[in-house]
């Protein structure tokens, strides 16, 4: 990334076309750890006992 955009800025959206990696690193990210959870917290209506 410093060696795309140097030490002074932050990578903007202009600057994917010259860091092809940044998308996927992104996408392998999201992927181990979403945003939103698969699983439904869900509780027991009534005892099977």
């Amino acid at each position: 990334i410093d060696a795309v955009m140097g030490r002074d800025r932050l990578p903007g959206i202009e600057d994917r076309p010259s860091l092809p990696f940044i998308d996927p690193i992104f996408r392998e990210t999201i992927r181990f750890s979403p945003v939103v959870p698969l699983s439904i917290p869900y509780a027991a209506i009534d005892d099977d006992m």
